[in-house]
Order: C-alpha cells, then sequence, then structure tokens
C-alpha cells in the first residue's frame, strides 16, 4: 500500500490517501501532536501533525471511486523498503514573519465590552470540572 502511495505520488503529485472519493466535499482539521515538549534532548521528544481529513456524503452525492493507472510501475515493488518522499514533505523550514513590525491596521471607534453575561459563561468552563471530580 505505501509503495502504491508512492506511486501516485510520482504519478500525480500529491499525496492523499487512496480511499477518499472524489467529487464529494472534504473538510479537514489540523493539530500539532507534541509527545514531552520540555524534553532537553531531541531524542526524548516528538513534534509532528496530526490531519484529519472528513467526506461529507449524503443521498445525492455519493461520490467516485478513485481511479488510479498501474499500467506502468514507476517504483519497483519487490523491496519490502518504501521509497522516501521528497524532502519538502519532511523537512520545512520555520515560519517567521517577513517584516521587523507587522503591519496593524488602525481601529476606530470605542472598545466596549458587556460583562453581564460573564458570569454564566464562566460557570460553564467549569462545569467540567464538576463532572470529572
Amino acid at each position: 500500500m505505501a509503495n502504491d502511495a508512492c506511486r501516485r505520488y510520482v504519478q500525480e503529485g500529491i499525496v492523499c490517501p487512496t480511499n477518499l472519493l472524489q467529487n464529494v466535499f472534504t473538510s479537514s482539521a489540523v493539530d500539532n501532536i507534541d509527545h514531552n515538549p520540555s524534553s532537553i534532548s531531541l531524542k526524548a521528544a516528538f513534534h509532528g501533525t496530526g490531519i484529519s481529513l472528513f467526506q461529507h456524503i449524503s443521498e445525492d452525492v455519493q461520490g467516485v471511486v478513485q481511479t488510479f493507472d498501474q499500467s506502468e510501475p514507476i517504483l519497483k515493488c519487490q523491496s519490502k523498503r518504501v521509497p522516501l518522499l521528497p524532502e519538502s514533505y519532511s523537512n520545512l523550514p520555520p515560519a517567521v514573519l517577513r517584516f521587523s513590525e507587522p503591519d496593524i491596521p488602525l481601529v476606530e471607534g470605542e472598545l466596549s465590552i458587556d460583562m453581564s453575561s460573564f458570569p454564566a459563561v464562566l460557570k460553564g468552563e467549569f462545569k467540567w470540572l464538576n463532572i470529572c471530580g
């Protein structure tokens, strides 16, 4: 399966689960994964990204199964080793501001906050503590 995914990347230039349907609205959730971020060595820490894809199938929209041309094998599959993807998929440059001072737009008008609903909202925020305790 991994070799098929790599072959597909070479042919189509994308990395995508092979079981995703085409022509279906697809949404995603992305979050960072940190294990032991306070570690002082890289051997004991891990930082990654979790990506979940959700396809919204309905009676009207069932989607189309992806087709994949395997007539020309690009990668040899006799090996148990999976070829590496390009370095751009694993070695990303750090995100930095292009300017030392970001351009923050001015806000005109008066800022007012309605604090009357704050106690009820705060009570709801701490409700889970009573459930778990």
